[in-house]
C-alpha cells in the first residue's frame, strides 16, 4: 500500500468490483451486448442494462491498442452519464472518474488514446445513489456528484451503496415522501444519528 501505483490499481478493482457486488440485477439480468474483436481484439466494447424502466446502465469501452483509436459509442440512452472507473485525462467522453457528461444523441465519436478505458453508468435522475463513504451532505459521495434533496419527492428512490468498508452518514435531515423509497444495499452501512422522516 506505500506504492502509489498499486494502490491506484487496488482501488480501480475495488471500485469494480463494488459496483458488480452492489448492482446484482443488472448483471443477473441476461441483458447485454458485446464487441470484443474489433482491431483483432484491441478495441473492446460491453453494455450491459438492468431491464427496469428506472435500472441502472452500463457502457464499458477499451482501447487496448498501442496507437490511438477512434471509434462511433452507442449509448443506451440519452442524457447525464456518469463517469464510474476511468483512466482518462481529458473532457466530457474522455474525463477521469466521477465527472459527468451529457450524452445528446445515442450515436458518439469518441477518440481513446493507447490503453485507455471507462465504465460509464447511466441511472434515471429520479433516482440518487451513494457510492462513497463518509458524510451524506458530500456531493462526492453521490453517483453524478448529486445530493437528494431534503424532502424526497414521490417516485424517487436513494440507494445506499457504499464503497467496500465504507459507510454513510446521514448528517443532515432526510424525509423520504410517501411513493418514494430508501434501500439500503446488502452489507452496505447508514448511520443515521439524526432524523431521517419516512412517511
Amino acid at each position: 500500500m506505500s506504492d502509489p501505483a498499486r494502490v491506484q490499481l487496488y482501488n480501480a478493482y475495488a471500485r469494480l468490483i463494488n459496483l458488480r457486488t452492489a448492482n446484482t440485477d443488472v448483471f443477473n439480468s441476461g441483458n447485454f451486448d458485446f464487441d470484443f474483436y474489433d482491431n483483432n481484439g484491441l478495441f473492446k466494447r460491453l453494455r450491459v442494462n438492468n431491464p427496469a424502466s428506472n435500472g441502472l446502465k452500463l457502457n464499458v469501452i477499451a482501447n487496448l491498442d498501442v496507437v490511438a483509436q477512434t471509434r462511433t459509442v452507442n449509448f443506451q440512452n440519452t442524457g447525464n452519464w456518469y463517469n464510474y472507473a476511468s483512466n482518462g485525462t481529458g473532457t466530457g467522453f474522455n474525463a477521469t472518474t466521477g465527472s459527468t457528461f451529457n450524452v445528446g444523441s445515442a450515436d458518439q465519436s469518441i477518440t481513446l488514446q493507447p490503453g485507455e478505458y471507462h465504465v460509464y453508468v447511466y441511472q434515471s435522475s429520479n433516482v440518487y445513489t451513494f457510492i462513497g463513504t463518509g458524510n451524506w451532505t458530500n456531493a462526492a459521495n453521490w453517483l453524478y456528484n448529486t445530493v437528494p434533496p431534503a424532502v424526497l419527492p414521490s417516485g424517487a428512490e436513494i440507494i445506499i451503496n457504499t464503497q467496500t468498508g465504507g459507510e454513510c452518514f446521514l448528517n443532515t435531515n432526510q424525509s423520504i415522501s410517501a411513493g418514494a423509497k430508501i434501500t439500503v444495499v446488502a452489507n452496505k452501512k447508514l448511520k443515521v444519528p439524526l432524523n431521517l422522516g419516512i412517511q
